[in-house]
C-alpha cells in the first residue's frame, strides 16, 4: 500500500467496521439507484459468476463443499 495510507491492520479494521455498520450495503444500494435512475440498469437479464478457483500451495479444500 502507498505510504500515505495507514497500516494494513488499521485499514482492515475500518473495512470490517464499515461492513458491520452496513456502510457497504448503503453504497451499493445508492449506486444501484443512481444507475437505475439513469436508465443504465437492465433488470430483465441477470448473470452470476459461479466459477471457482483452486487454492494455491497445497491448501486443503473448503468445508463448504465437503472437502477437508
Amino acid at each position: 500500500m502507498p505510504k500515505y495510507y495507514p497500516p494494513g491492520v488499521t485499514c482492515w479494521r475500518r473495512i470490517k467496521e464499515y461492513d458491520e455498520l452496513g456502510v457497504w450495503d448503503d453504497i451499493i444500494r445508492d449506486l444501484q439507484h443512481k444507475v437505475l435512475d439513469l436508465g443504465k440498469l437492465n433488470l430483465v437479464n441477470g448473470y452470476i459468476d459461479g466459477s471457482l478457483a483452486e487454492s494455491k500451495k497445497g491448501a486443503k479444500g473448503s468445508k463448504l463443499f465437503g472437502e477437508v
